[in-house]
């Protein structure tokens, strides 16, 4: 199946599959059933598209470039950030910087023209994608009282003491449902990923795919 077919496909995702497309990669996703799992998918979605309408009522019709520096972040061109594993798009960090890859936006904007997947992908400008993620990160590590922030889960016990750990993955999907809600986008964000994967490796975003394809069959089917 061609990368364009492919796109067709995964734009048809629901949600709840690419949430638990997140959780498959969080390496604390065997602590969790599926019924938490799936009760804590809902939530953070509710978390980021709540965050963005909180937002877009304080700062109107503005993008989300005018609201990042609006809200007081410095938004950083870099070069760079393409290693053998990893291809960054964006990055935040504290207390008020976001990070923009801009050769590698600039790559795969390319890409996607290139392989006619933009059209796909509803010609969604990929920095201001970038830029709505990284903010609600921004807003997440500085809210503790956040529901991504707050919740953590038991990793292991010794004698009367517990050790628990955050959710990497309710982030990531609080961010993707801010920047949706945001950006007024119809598809889920979370296609972009893919789109990072294809950057480094066609087998390797063809595996992504067949693997959110399964997911996503998986809630139809139940």
């Amino acid at each position: 199946m061609s990368i364009k077919a492919n796109f067709a496909k995964l734009k048809t995702v629901s949600d709840m599959a690419w949430g638990q497309y997140a959780f498959s990669r969080d390496v604390v996703n065997n602590k969790i059933d599926d019924a938490q799992r799936r009760e804590f998918i809902r939530r953070s979605y509710d978390c980021g598209a709540e965050e963005a309408r909180r937002i877009k009522e304080e700062y109107g019709d503005l993008g989300p470039e005018m609201i990042a520096e609006n809200m007081g972040m410095k938004l950083i061109e870099k070069t760079g950030g393409d290693t053998k594993e990893r291809f960054m798009f964006g990055q935040f960090n504290m207390p008020n910087k976001i990070s923009l890859y801009v050769d590698n936006i600039r790559k795969t904007e390319h890409m996607m023209f290139d392989r006619e997947i933009d059209r796909s992908l509803d010609g969604v400008r990929l920095r201001d994608v970038i830029i709505s993620h990284e903010l609600f990160h921004s807003i997440e590590l500085t809210d503790k009282t956040l529901y991504t922030s707050s919740v953590k889960i038991p990793l292991w016990r010794f004698l009367g003491y517990t050790h628990k750990s955050g959710i990497y993955a309710l982030g990531e999907i609080a961010a993707m449902s801010f920047a949706r809600e945001l950006m007024d986008l119809t598809l889920n964000p979370f296609i972009f990923d893919v789109v990072l994967i294809y950057m480094k490796n066609d087998d390797r975003g063809n595996a992504a795919t067949k693997k959110i394809l399964a997911f996503d069959h998986k809630q139809l089917s139940e």
